[in-house]
């Protein structure tokens, strides 16, 4: 048999696997790639995906994906959930939740991971977890526990907490066994550390000075402890004392059998060798050393006595600070007859190094090939290369004294570093400005996630990705990196409660003027009077203002409801929030302002306050929803708050409408800021006349007569007086004579005219007595100044039979009418025009006036007036001068 035939590699299709082994094989990949590459494959995967992949860890996972999973997997299934709010997930809990509630698809949950939940939703989060009666595991992290309302949940047994100091919230958790505790100071506590009664194992991390009393204090009452461990993780923290903790394991833990701790030490400059000697005598009793078998280490240093730390051995955290020159000097209660090969493996879960201090020589009982992270608050000394082969983060702060050289060094070490976080300054040095060729290619060649960290403005985000061929100069630009990240500060504004409450009142009293203003510029509109030049809007105007006034006050009081709803729920405006804005600009905003600036532009100097206050509040209005949008384009540029394709249409639709808004608002402002003259052109020689009445007085009243239609003849007139005459000296009183059976008429305003008809065109002045009766009438005018309800005044006359003065006259006997004098007409104005000698005629409606309709079309757009073109009779003027 030849040897190819002997050793022939047979390939098998994975499809071809036994169930057990396939099964085997999804438990160890993550449940979203396990149904995302494998689904609908065949029946019998399909069958293997629903019964068999319960576990979903959605950490640096994309929107896309997130739904495309919830789409193909049944969530009632699930068992695990892992949710993260990280920089490249941000927004992911909150999307969740809104988008499939936790009670409805996932309350059979029996793990829940949420990292890095926002504090703004946290208290709506844990209102839906009332439900979750089979949740046996919780992990949460960045939370206030004062926010947090007192929930049961019967079954949980482990829950990773990291939170500030109160824990009353927790109290109900009977079931809780195991707690992983880590307290973050970033609010006020108003009592106690407290814990549920029930737990076994208990971790707790803390970084004040004064939280080992408290933490004493609430341990006390765990009599079912059996594993503690504590790490105290700020430097600044008094020496330990073994006799108290000895007190307290002995009278209140008495099943504890692990006690594990880490605790940080500086003493200021007083630190002598009997204090540490005391301390480290007080973890050497039979209690520690013979019944426990305990044991500690101090790491010192002698040049500085005063600082150092004291842990237990086997090392039982994976994060170690290193705060000595050397760690030779160390102390240790571990018996000498341990040998080197135990004591190796006390460091083993160790994955994490923070050198505070340059220590030359590592210590020879840390793993090289356990060490992944790395933060450099000093020199790293040559000798700690070694040390890196497995390296894959970089934490470089802005305290750290390494240059260069060594920076170039430790990249040709750390062959598998691929996350780099340093201040942009020092980066800056590192790199000699971007000019060293060798360390800017090793970067680009090896970093995958650049972090800047910039104390100075506080701005930590991880600001780019920097696999790319692209030099480290023109990727990791600076002044664009500061761009990118100097609007975080805005970020954390607009997500603050303070702030939305602010806008929320903002927005509720501007919809509420908003319908105010809109009601009253429709019932303002409705009483205007027909006065000279200008009366009402027409009745299809009025109408249509009416129709969106109402639809206004609908769109307004759903916009207002549900802002009050997103702001009470703490959260970012909902779709449905989306969809009332738009709604109310296209059909409240819009229109209304459509409708106003039609008004204004048939007004020029008579524009109504009413108007330019709906053109105010639209300016308003639409500058904070362009400045909404703005700020939402620029801060919520990751993926989980990017909007759907709804969301997008509506966003789109409400911008367009915020331009139009703007643009309307702002032409109301501008026609209503310039004075149109009488061919409808822009008037620009005196602007400073458009607001004062003397500029309609010369382009509507000038060289416009007040007329009487002839007793006789229906297009023939008869001059009374001047329009500015009546305006200038109001009240004017005339005497009207009429005799018809000797065809003459008089006309009196201060000496008496007589006139006779001679045939239908002609007519002479009478001066002979009258040898018939003859009826006299007295005919006022007064002028009405200008208000609310006539916009440039009104002309008003009474007229009264002078033999009988309680005898109603009618209105059709004496029909006054207005019209403007044409250019020709250069004579002296006189009741009636001279023509020949002593021989006069009838003012003529079309060879001797302008038409008063078309004088008085106004404003930009030359609108037909709708105001009356004839004085308005009222009975409330008083006549009584007949003489």
């Amino acid at each position: 048999m030849s040897e190819k035939k002997r050793f022939k590699r047979e390939l098998t299709v994975f499809e071809n696997l036994p169930n057990e082994i396939i099964i085997d094989v999804f438990d160890y990949l993550n449940g979203v790639d396990t149904v995302y590459g494998f689904d609908r494959l065949n029946y019998r995967f399909q069958c293997l995906l629903n019964d068999f992949v319960k576990n979903f860890d959605f950490q640096s996972v994309s929107k896309a994906k997130l739904e495309a999973v919830i789409a193909l997997h049944d969530m009632h299934r699930w068992r695990s959930l892992c949710l993260s709010n990280e920089s490249n997930t941000c927004g992911q809990i909150q999307f969740f939740c809104e988008s499939y509630p936790l009670v409805e698809h996932v309350s059979q949950l029996q793990s829940l991971t949420i990292i890095d939940m926002s504090k703004n939703y946290q208290e709506r989060f844990f209102r839906q977890m009332r439900s979750f009666d089979n949740l046996v595991s919780l992990s949460v992290g960045n939370i206030c526990g004062v926010l947090v309302q007192s929930i049961r949940l019967p079954s949980l047994k482990q829950l990773n907490l990291t939170s500030c100091g109160h824990t009353q919230w927790i109290t109900n958790f009977h079931s809780l066994e195991k707690f992983r505790y880590k307290i973050i100071s970033k609010c006020h506590r108003t009592m106690g550390l407290i814990f549920p009664t029930t737990l076994v194992h208990l971790k707790v991390t803390y970084n004040t000075v004064d939280e080992e009393n408290i933490l004493l204090r609430a341990l006390s009452q765990l009599s079912q402890l059996r594993l503690l461990s504590v790490c105290n993780t700020n430097q600044l923290s008094r020496l330990p004392d073994g006799v108290v903790w000895e007190k307290l394991i002995v009278s209140s833990l008495p099943l504890l059998h692990t006690f594990q701790f880490y605790f940080p030490y500086e003493q200021g400059g007083y630190l002598v060798n009997g204090d540490l000697n005391q301390t480290i005598a007080s973890f050497s009793t039979p209690f520690y050393l013979v019944e426990k078998r305990w044991f500690i280490q101090c790491d010192r240093d002698l040049s500085h006595q005063c600082r150092g730390a004291i842990y237990s051995l086997p090392f039982a955290f994976s994060t170690f600070y290193i705060n000595s020159l050397t760690l030779d000097t160390s102390i240790s209660t571990l018996p000498l007859d341990n040998g080197t090969k135990t004591r190796n493996h006390f460091y083993s879960k160790i994955n994490t190094l923070v050198l505070n201090e340059n220590c030359e020589v590592p210590y020879n009982g840390l793993m090289p090939s356990n060490i992944v992270h790395l933060t450099l608050n000093s020199t790293l000394s040559s000798n700690w290369f070694y040390f890196l082969p497995v390296l894959r983060d970089l934490h470089v702060t802005h305290n750290s004294s390494m240059t260069k050289t060594e920076f170039g060094r430790l990249l040709e070490y750390a062959l598998n570093l691929r996350s780099l976080t340093i201040a942009s300054n020092k980066l800056k040095e590192l790199t000699d400005n971007y000019t060293d060729e060798a360390i800017c290619n090793r970067l680009s060649d090896q970093i995958i996630s650049l972090t800047l960290d910039d104390p100075n403005s506080n701005l930590y985000t991880v600001s780019y990705m920097a696999k790319s061929n692209l030099p480290l100069s023109n990727i990791f630009n600076m002044e664009q990196q500061q761009q990118r990240t100097g609007c975080q500060w805005l970020h954390r504004l607009i997500n603050s409660r303070s702030y939305r409450i602010s806008i929320c009142l903002f927005v509720v009293i501007l919809n509420i003027v908003d319908i105010c203003v809109d009601w009253w510029f429709f019932v303002y509109n409705g009483t205007i009077k027909r006065g000279l030049v200008f009366g009402p809007p027409r009745q299809n105007t009025l109408w249509a203002i009416r129709i969106f006034c109402i639809i206004a006050t609908c769109t307004s009081i759903l916009e207002i409801i549900q802002i009050i709803r997103d702001t009470c729920q703490n959260r970012p405006t909902s779709l449905f929030g989306q969809i009332t804005n738009g709604l109310t600009l296209w059909f409240e905003d819009v229109p209304l302002l459509t409708l106003n600036l039609l008004i204004v532009i048939c007004r020029d100097g008579e524009v109504t306050y009413i108007s330019l206050t709906k053109a105010i509040i639209g300016i308003i209005a639409s500058l904070i929803r362009f400045f909404s949008v703005l700020l939402n384009k620029w801060l919520i540029r990751h993926d989980y708050q990017r909007k759907d394709n709804l969301s997008k249409f509506f966003n789109t639709i409400s911008t367009i409408g915020v331009v139009f808004v703007f643009i309307l608002s702002t032409a109301i402002h501008i026609i209503a800021s310039l004075p149109i003259d009488s061919f409808g052109h822009v008037y620009l020689e005196k602007p400073s006349d458009f607001t004062q009445f003397k500029f309609a007085h010369q382009k509507y009243f000038h060289n416009v007569g007040v007329f009487l239609r002839s007793p006789k003849f229906y297009e023939k007139y008869i001059y009374l007086t001047d329009m500015d005459k009546i305006i200038e000296k109001s009240p004017q009183i005339f005497l009207y004579t009429i005799n018809h059976q000797e065809d003459v008429f008089c006309v009196k305003r201060t000496n008496r005219t007589c006139f006779q008809q001679l045939n239908d065109s002609d007519v002479q002045i009478f001066d002979r007595q009258l040898k018939t009766k003859s009826i006299d009438y007295s005919i006022a005018f007064q002028f009405q100044q200008p208000d609310s309800y006539y916009i440039l005044g009104d002309i008003h006359y009474n007229v009264i039979r002078c033999d009988d003065k309680t005898r109603d006259v009618y209105s059709d006997k004496f029909e006054l009418h207005y019209f403007r004098f044409k250019d020709n007409i250069n004579q002296t104005k006189t009741p009636l025009v001279n023509s020949q000698d002593q021989t006069y005629r009838y003012y003529d409606i079309h060879h001797d006036f302008e038409s008063i309709e078309y004088l008085w079309r106004t404003g930009l757009s030359r609108c037909s007036s709708t105001s009356s073109y004839s004085p308005h009779r009222s009975q409330q003027i008083t006549v009584n001068d007949c003489t």
